[in-house]
């Protein structure tokens, strides 16, 4: 039986779920969470998560998820820096079977390895332009592209060319081709399928940057990027070595992912930042 977060009486859900995740990070943050930098970067955490679960299409999803995926997501955004949340999220968090799944967006991807010292860039070509796509020893290049051609769902996807350069000399490190065919076979082995339906493009310009990764076409020379790309398929499971005990907690001690009294509030609705010695520390 999967355990449930303790609700206080009289929190609507979605204020419990924000405050969830308000207290995960705070815990998560350790140190870091004494500084007003800290206490920042769990609030926007949190508002950015509770974004997430309101514009679902059932926020209840979210809100009866397992503690434990609740704690994995945040822990994995948290050690990434991927915020989920707003018109161009970072990461997906998609609710399934009880748990939260948590899957980098291919901007989400494209800013690591920005930070990692590479400029990557995903061109998705529509079927219909295969024609104008070369592959020549094993790099892709493409002639042109018709504007009015549009990837409204995966059929129309013919491809995905991968071109990342080196941030500092511009010197092209890959162009890399993933056809269509693939890009379709890890939607169907893989999990997320409400994200590949409203976001077909984007879904595929994720894989195919995830594929160029994985081959070694672009060097992995970032934690951030390897947390992203080794994450589980459903919701992660394992802690990173360092923050083991809060994911104990989550698994073990669901009725403390929520403390017994509830942060307050500031006049927009967000959570109060939490100073040293509050009772909201979990």
């Amino acid at each position: 039986m999967t355990a449930e977060i303790a609700k206080p009486a009289n929190v609507p859900p979605a204020r419990a779920f924000r405050n969830t995740v308000h207290g995960i990070a705070m815990q998560y943050l350790a140190e870091q969470a004494k500084t007003p930098e800290g206490r920042a970067l769990a609030t926007r955490f949190a508002m950015g998560f509770a974004a997430a679960a309101t514009g679902a299409r059932n926020p209840d999803d979210f809100y009866n998820a397992a503690p434990a995926s609740i704690a994995a997501a945040a822990a994995l955004s948290l050690d990434t820096g991927l915020c989920p949340g707003g018109a161009m999220p970072e990461v997906w968090l998609i609710p399934r079977r009880g748990a939260i799944q948590w899957l980098p967006s291919h901007r989400g991807l494209m800013r690591l390895a920005r930070k990692a010292g590479f400029l990557v860039r995903a061109v998705v070509v529509h079927v219909d332009d295969l024609g104008e796509v070369e592959i020549k020893d094993g790099e892709v290049s493409i002639a042109g592209q018709r504007p009015d051609l549009y990837v409204s769902n995966l059929r129309d996807v013919g491809g995905v060319a991968v071109f990342a350069h080196d941030r500092e000399t511009g010197d092209r490190i890959t162009a890399h081709w993933v056809p269509g065919d693939k890009v379709r076979a890890s939607k169907a082995a893989g999990q997320g399928g409400q994200v590949w339906s409203k976001w077909p493009a984007e879904m595929s310009a994720k894989t195919a940057i995830k594929d160029a990764f994985a081959r070694g076409y672009i060097p992995l020379e970032s934690d951030e990027l390897g947390a992203a790309l080794a994450a589980e398929p459903e919701y992660a499971t394992r802690p990173t070595q360092d923050k083991a005990p809060l994911w104990r907690a989550a698994t073990a001690l669901p009725s403390l992912i929520i403390p017994a009294e509830q942060p307050a509030e500031t006049s927009d609705g967000s959570p109060k930042e939490t100073t040293e010695g509050d009772s909201d520390s979990i």
